[in-house]
């Protein structure tokens, strides 16, 4: 998703640093990030729709911004989830994750939480 485009914004090397990012701050700084980077798919399905990232203030530090990223992850994986969950008129109990993210226990407990 998003994350791997990280390089072309350098906001972390790699995932040991984007955690030691996200834990220095306590939450996202009023930063809220829309991943719509090639439109906003399921389940609006607007090709239209582009990235957006609101709430910068002269405050606001780069661990805002990545901690941003990955509450959207977690909100777009619920919003899915739930017209998975609607569509198929069926509840999931449990999500299976892999990648990279899932070294990232802070990631897993918002993701958790969200769901």
């Amino acid at each position: 998703m998003c994350i791997r485009d990280r390089d072309n914004m350098n906001l972390f090397q790699d995932f040991q640093e984007m955690d030691k990012l996200i834990q220095s701050v306590p939450d996202n700084g009023g930063v809220y990030f829309v991943p719509a980077l090639t439109g906003l798919f399921t389940p609006h399905w607007r090709t239209d729709v582009s990235g957006t990232i609101i709430g910068l203030t002269l405050h606001t530090h780069k661990a805002h911004l990545v901690r941003s990223i990955l509450e959207a992850i977690c909100f777009r994986t619920r919003e899915v989830m739930d017209a998975m969950e609607s569509e198929t008129k069926q509840k999931y109990g449990s999500v299976k994750v892999d990648g990279g993210l899932t070294q990232n226990n802070l990631l897993l407990q918002m993701q958790a939480d969200i769901l």
